[in-house]
Protein backbone atom coordinates (compact mmCIF):
# COMPACT_ATOMS: atom_id res chain seq x y z
CA UNK A 1 0.00 0.00 0.00
CA UNK A 2 2.85 2.44 -0.14
CA UNK A 3 1.33 4.11 -3.49
CA UNK A 4 -1.41 4.73 -1.22
CA UNK A 5 0.96 6.61 1.43
CA UNK A 6 1.27 4.44 4.10
CA UNK A 7 3.75 3.85 6.17
CA UNK A 8 4.42 1.55 9.01
CA UNK A 9 4.24 2.57 12.40
CA UNK A 10 6.35 0.72 15.30
CA UNK A 11 4.84 2.54 18.13
CA UNK A 12 1.03 1.36 16.89
CA UNK A 13 2.23 -1.93 15.06
CA UNK A 14 -0.54 -0.24 12.21
CA UNK A 15 0.16 1.46 8.82
CA UNK A 16 -0.53 5.04 8.75
CA UNK A 17 -1.04 8.21 6.79
CA UNK A 18 1.16 10.89 8.06
CA UNK A 19 -1.44 13.42 7.12
CA UNK A 20 -4.46 11.61 8.50
CA UNK A 21 -2.94 10.82 12.07
CA UNK A 22 0.37 10.72 13.50
CA UNK A 23 2.72 7.80 14.44
CA UNK A 24 2.65 7.55 18.32
CA UNK A 25 2.11 5.20 20.89
CA UNK A 26 -1.67 5.16 21.76
CA UNK A 27 -1.41 3.40 24.77
CA UNK A 28 -0.06 5.40 28.12
CA UNK A 29 2.77 3.52 30.27
CA UNK A 30 3.94 1.80 26.49
CA UNK A 31 7.28 3.91 27.14
CA UNK A 32 9.54 3.50 29.81
CA UNK A 33 13.30 5.49 29.77
CA UNK A 34 15.99 4.45 31.16
CA UNK A 35 14.85 4.98 34.66
CA UNK A 36 11.56 3.12 33.81
CA UNK A 37 9.98 6.19 34.27
CA UNK A 38 6.19 6.04 32.08
CA UNK A 39 7.11 9.72 30.22
CA UNK A 40 3.92 9.29 28.46
CA UNK A 41 2.36 9.70 32.31
CA UNK A 42 4.24 12.94 32.86
CA UNK A 43 6.98 11.05 34.67
CA UNK A 44 10.53 11.85 35.38
CA UNK A 45 13.37 10.39 37.06
CA UNK A 46 14.26 13.03 40.11
CA UNK A 47 18.15 11.92 41.15
CA UNK A 48 17.65 13.65 44.42
CA UNK A 49 14.57 11.32 45.78
CA UNK A 50 16.26 8.51 43.19
CA UNK A 51 13.02 7.85 42.02
CA UNK A 52 10.13 8.50 38.93
CA UNK A 53 7.91 12.11 39.66
CA UNK A 54 5.68 14.28 38.08
CA UNK A 55 7.08 17.58 38.71
CA UNK A 56 3.30 18.98 38.59
CA UNK A 57 2.19 16.20 41.48
CA UNK A 58 5.80 17.14 43.82
CA UNK A 59 9.22 18.87 43.84
CA UNK A 60 12.28 16.38 42.84
CA UNK A 61 14.42 18.33 45.34
CA UNK A 62 14.31 16.65 49.06
CA UNK A 63 13.96 19.27 52.04
CA UNK A 64 16.71 18.49 54.58
CA UNK A 65 19.34 16.20 52.31
CA UNK A 66 21.44 19.41 51.97
CA UNK A 67 23.08 20.38 55.30
CA UNK A 68 26.63 22.14 54.52
CA UNK A 69 29.30 21.55 56.87
CA UNK A 70 28.01 23.26 60.09
CA UNK A 71 24.73 21.46 59.45
CA UNK A 72 22.65 24.12 57.63
CA UNK A 73 20.25 23.12 55.71
CA UNK A 74 19.88 25.36 52.44
CA UNK A 75 16.54 23.71 51.13
CA UNK A 76 15.07 24.94 53.94
CA UNK A 77 16.84 28.49 53.71
CA UNK A 78 19.57 28.49 56.26
CA UNK A 79 22.48 29.68 55.61
CA UNK A 80 25.45 29.91 57.81
CA UNK A 81 26.19 33.00 59.73
CA UNK A 82 30.11 33.26 60.57
CA UNK A 83 29.95 36.89 62.96
CA UNK A 84 27.31 34.23 65.33
CA UNK A 85 28.35 30.87 64.14
CA UNK A 86 24.85 29.60 63.39
CA UNK A 87 22.22 28.97 61.31
CA UNK A 88 19.97 31.46 60.03
CA UNK A 89 17.14 32.37 57.50
CA UNK A 90 17.27 35.60 56.38
CA UNK A 91 13.93 36.41 56.60
CA UNK A 92 13.51 35.72 60.34
CA UNK A 93 16.95 37.11 61.73
CA UNK A 94 19.68 39.25 60.68
CA UNK A 95 23.30 37.66 60.50
CA UNK A 96 24.56 40.24 63.01
CA UNK A 97 26.70 39.48 66.24
CA UNK A 98 25.57 42.23 68.78
CA UNK A 99 27.34 43.02 72.44
CA UNK A 100 25.82 43.75 75.06
CA UNK A 101 28.14 45.40 77.79
CA UNK A 102 26.54 45.64 81.79
CA UNK A 103 28.14 46.83 84.58
CA UNK A 104 31.03 47.92 85.76
CA UNK A 105 32.82 46.74 82.57
CA UNK A 106 34.05 50.72 81.51
CA UNK A 107 37.89 51.22 81.33
CA UNK A 108 39.37 54.73 81.13
CA UNK A 109 37.80 56.10 77.94
CA UNK A 110 34.06 54.91 78.92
Amino acid sequence: YITAGYQWCEATQECYRPWETHCTSAIIGGDRDTYGCITSAGYQWCEAKQKCYRSFEEDCESIGDDADVHGCIASAGYSYCVSTGQCYRPWETNCTASTIITGNDRDENG
